[in-house]
């Protein structure tokens, strides 16, 4: 997040911030229903999707460039099954999602954006408090 020196957003940020939440709701619901044509209107030709373990004694990263790549993983982490809920909320200051099920957090998601475009998804299984 961009902050001035007084710890203030700058205009930027407050210009952009309601289009990206939106672009994070749409992100939801394309992938939840396997909408893969809207998913590519959403991600960048280039999009980067990174998958962390989130297993401190031995982390595991994986990550897949382009929209080709990107949409199975996206749709398979995000889709509707029994029990998952995934939430649209704040991740670490910006807009992202949080996946739980039985009421216990399984991952959270960051979000980040060229222009209008998301560029990166990052995962993070098993996220700690």
């Amino acid at each position: 997040m961009s902050l001035t020196s007084q710890g203030r957003s700058t205009s930027w940020e407050r210009l952009f911030r309601p289009l990206r939440h939106r672009a994070v709701h749409e992100l939801r619901v394309a992938a939840e229903h396997g909408d893969s044509g809207q998913l590519v209107s959403l991600l960048d030709p280039g999009v980067a999707v990174v998958v962390e373990s989130g297993d401190v004694e031995h982390p595991l990263i994986r990550m897949v460039n382009g929209t080709y790549d990107a949409i199975p993983v996206l749709v398979h982490g995000l889709s509707a099954r029994p029990g998952q809920v995934v939430h649209e909320r704040s991740v670490n200051g910006y807009a992202g999602l949080t996946l739980s099920r039985d009421n216990e957090q399984t991952a959270a998601v960051t979000i980040d954006f060229a222009g209008r475009l998301i560029s990166s998804v990052w995962i993070r299984l098993r996220p700690r408090g």
